[in-house]
């Protein structure tokens, strides 16, 4: 049942391009899909309720079929339909110095989703394209795997990773930069403390920002909605700087000036260079 005061969206079946079909392990899309409606679920905008799914997936092949906008029906207010464009997760695997019996390996991985996020009572589409990251190690293995060049002067050796964990932490991380940047469309991230050259802002790893994010940084300005529909259009404040993200926790990140055109202080409110809405 739709939790009252939230909109409800349903989450088609997942797609792949057929580069990202070969490259992903079995049920990675299934994963993606469960991973997106956990984390529209946690913005606390949302409700993600059970939905006829034979009524979902009609509606995005006649989507996909026609190219027209999607029919009007449907009890979900949002329908996304998700595509995996390009996926890449591998293993990058060198002698470990002084023990060449082991390898020491990084992981790492991108992938770039496509939401069509369809509403059936205007028959409306509107398509984002969604990043995500995942990097882990480096760590110590077992260097049988590369048995017969344990040369510790070669170069790197890269394998697609069959690690069915790095894949969800993957799907996950997209899936919190969904959430994160609908967060930012409803409710503006803004900078809670500023130290020097440090800026604290009001979101972390509950958003999906990662080290390197590179994040605008605007005067606060008066909001601009549509009349009638409500929608955030913008606000009135300028650009006053960027930011690069040098630490995430949990619900707060911290920032190092790159650039700036005026003095950031606290209330500033943060962007990244694109936002979504529903």
């Amino acid at each position: 049942m739709a939790q009252e005061g939230r909109t409800t969206v349903a989450v088609g079946e997942v797609t792949l391009s057929p580069s990202a079909a070969a490259a992903a392990p079995a049920g990675f899309g299934d994963t993606l899909r469960s991973e997106i409606q956990v984390a529209l679920e946690g913005t606390g905008l949302f409700s993600v309720p059970g939905t006829n799914e034979h009524e979902i997936e009609a509606m995005i092949a006649e989507l996909a079929r026609s190219g027209r906008a999607a029919p009007r029906t449907s009890r979900a207010q949002y329908i996304y339909a998700v595509r995996v464009e390009t996926l890449t997760l591998n293993d990058e695997m060198r002698v470990a110095p002084q023990l060449n019996t082991h390898d020491v390996v990084t992981t790492r991985g991108e992938l770039v989703v496509q939401i069509s996020a369809l509403s059936p009572a205007t028959g409306n589409v509107v398509r984002f394209n969604i990043n995500g990251a995942h990097q882990a190690g480096p760590a110590m293995r077992d260097g049988l795997s590369t048995r017969g060049n344990r040369d510790v002067n070669r170069g790197a050796l890269v394998r697609a990773s069959s690690d069915p964990q790095a894949y969800r932490a993957l799907a996950n991380n997209a899936a919190m930069r969904l959430a994160g940047r609908i967060l930012e469309n409803n409710n503006a991230v803004q900078v809670v403390d500023v130290d020097g050259d440090r800026v604290f802002i009001s979101r972390g790893a509950d958003a999906g920002y990662a080290v390197g994010d590179m994040l605008t940084v605007r005067s606060l300005g008066r909001e601009l909605r549509d009349p009638v529909t409500g929608e955030r259009l913008g606000d009135t404040g300028g650009e006053i700087g960027r930011i690069r993200i040098t630490e995430v926790r949990a619900r707060v990140s911290l920032g190092s000036i790159e650039q700036g055109v005026g003095a950031i202080a606290v209330g500033a409110i943060v962007r990244r260079p694109q936002t979504a809405q529903p």
